[in-house]
């Protein structure tokens, strides 16, 4: 299945923003024809563009490994197979093979840095310190985030923008854009360092060097006239059936920089807020010094704001169309008995801030923050275990009176499904899983960052929702198994059991089934012993088959959807 991780805004905002008036006048909207319509984002996600451009490129050199692993029980050679995609590199030689090959070259190293996908998930989020995504949440570059990425945006529509990496401090270079219109006036003007822990030393600084993003701002630099991706060019932007079926649009800066916003930006408000800083840099770079308030000028400059937005007078013409795309994944959504109605609605791990031990905040040093991949893992089972099909929302109260105060307020606070699952909820989420009282419950630094194994992972269950017995049972039983360094198949069929019980129990729907898969004896990132496996579980409602798969192994949880065809489809079409 396509996967992808966090961010991206759910359908009901990007509604809302496609009707939101933009600029100091207010008099125009976002051209729903244009880059800045969210529904591009969206269709493009779904339909897997960049996916299967990130994996299956053939400018990019992938990262696997292919093993011996022993023989099977049928006395077969087994094999592991192991894929590295934050290892993916871009062939030396095609910068040779063709005159646009050099692009090509540049533009596939910026696409790995940008979407560095660690564990085979569409992915802009990245452990280094150095990667473009730490360094656009950065505290001290944040707040001007919207401008770098508006800027980057209107690079690749060919706007020259006054945009540069400033060496003239020495070591410490500065990433400047500055007005055109007022010499005072600077949008950005930020240093190109950022704290967290030195990939070269492993010890905390306040000064890595963001070499990453001066590479990728100085790229769309450069593609700002490059003629491969002007009308006409090799790799334009379709304005044709045909020219969007030969695909050669996925070589654009334009569809990459698109792309990143579209996954980087997780809120209504902060669309808005990147919105009004396209305009508002557009209006300053772009418009005659002599008419600054003249946004409708025709020729280039005229051609890019018409691209971009439309006079609110023209959008009830064009709004009929988003209304009704939205009107049916409303009409889609609404007809599920599952939490997730594909892939791309289940949670993503994400860099979150570690909670404070009396769980009253977050710490707010991004040194601090941790990749949430073992806890996004226990919402997505979280949300399915509390999920009510028959009234579409969650609930605690059949886990028993032993749930704790945070869950039971996690699921008060998101009532239902929700489109994606944004920064803030992840937050939230963290205070349900991080400072656990039961000291045996193994988290990486200060209660916080869960270590994968299944054990470690039904101990934090168990402190979640005050099921001890069961639970205690199951975790004694593995430990013991850990200790013969055996573990045969009676072995696994027990464990398999106790958990398939475990979550019949905690489950609001019981027509569940659970099946444990490639259980082995293992190592958790911590060096303790435990086991690693890979659950499978299975609802039924109304005779709809709905599932997701958690996969817990060395240092990493991982959730997925089970496929199913989609008995749903005929209703769907029947209420649109």
């Amino acid at each position: 299945m396509l996967q992808s991780i966090l961010a991206r805004i759910n359908v009901e905002d990007i509604k809302t923003v496609s009707e939101t008036l933009v600029g100091e006048k207010q008099d125009v909207v976002i051209n729903p024809r244009g880059p800045l319509n969210l529904l591009r984002g969206y269709i493009g996600h779904q339909s897997g563009y960049m996916y299967n451009k990130r994996f299956y490129s053939p400018e990019i050199d992938t990262d696997y490994a292919l093993t011996k692993k022993g023989l099977s029980s049928r006395n077969e050679q087994e094999y592991d197979f192991t894929r590295t995609p934050v290892n993916d590199r871009v062939y030396k030689d095609i910068a040779t093979q063709t005159p646009d090959s050099k692009y090509l070259s540049t533009y596939h190293a910026q696409l790995i840095k940008m979407f560095p996908s660690i564990d085979g998930d569409l992915s802009i989020e990245a452990g280094r310190p150095n990667a473009l995504t730490n360094f656009l949440r950065a505290d001290h570059v944040k707040k001007d985030t919207k401008y770098i990425l508006a800027a980057l945006l209107l690079l690749s529509e060919g706007v020259d923008i006054k945009i540069a990496v400033d060496h003239t401090g020495g070591d410490k270079k500065k990433l400047v854009i500055k007005s055109k219109t007022c010499k005072e006036k600077v949008f950005v003007d930020v240093e190109m360092h950022t704290a967290g822990i030195d990939p070269v030393t492993n010890k905390y600084s306040d000064k890595i060097n963001q070499k990453e993003a001066a590479e990728i701002v100085n790229f769309y630099i450069r593609c700002r006239d490059n003629p491969l991706l002007k009308r006409g060019g090799e790799f334009t932007m379709p304005a044709t059936k045909e020219e969007f079926e030969s695909g050669r649009f996925l070589n654009n800066a334009a569809f990459l920089i698109q792309t990143y916003i579209y996954e980087f930006i997780d809120t209504e408000e902060d669309y808005k807020n990147f919105v009004n800083a396209v305009h508002e840099l557009l209006v300053d770079q772009v418009v005659e010094k002599e008419n600054p308030e003249q946004t409708k000028k025709k020729g280039k400059k005229g051609r890019i704001f018409d691209e971009l937005f439309l006079a609110k007078d023209a959008f009830d013409e064009n709004k009929k169309y988003i209304e009704s795309f939205c009107g049916f994944l409303k009409a889609k959504n609404e007809n599920t008995k599952f939490p997730f109605c594909n892939d791309s609605q289940l949670p993503r791990y994400t860099r979150v801030p570690r909670c404070k031990l009396d769980k009253l905040g977050f710490e707010k040093d991004q040194a601090l923050y941790y990749s949430n991949c073992v806890e996004t893992a226990l919402l997505g089972l979280f949300c399915c275990l509390a999920y009510n099909p028959e009234k579409g929302e969650y609930q605690t109260s059949h886990m028993g009176e032993g749930v704790s105060k945070e869950l039971k307020k996690f699921f008060e606070d998101y009532p239902k499904p929700t489109e994606t699952t944004d920064f803030e909820m992840h937050k939230q989420w963290s205070k349900v899983v991080a400072c656990l009282k039961d000291e045996k419950i193994d988290y990486k630094k200060e209660k916080n960052e869960l270590i994968a194994g299944i054990s470690n992972i039904f101990l934090a269950i168990s402190e979640i929702t005050g099921q001890k017995e069961g639970i205690l049972k199951l975790v004694e039983y593995i430990e013991n198994a850990c200790k013969c360094r055996k573990l045969d198949d009676e072995k696994k069929a027990y464990i398999s059991g106790k958990i398939a019980s475990i979550i019949k129990s905690l489950s609001l729907n019981k027509n569940v089934k659970v099946l444990c898969y490639n259980m082995i004896h293992g190592k958790r990132s911590s060096g303790k012993s435990d086991i690693l496996a890979e659950i499978k579980i299975t609802y039924t409602f109304n005779r709809v088959c709905n599932g997701l798969s958690l996969n817990i192994s060395h240092g990493h949880g991982h959730l997925s959807l089970l496929p199913f065809l989609d008995a749903n489809s005929a209703q769907i079409k029947e209420r649109c």
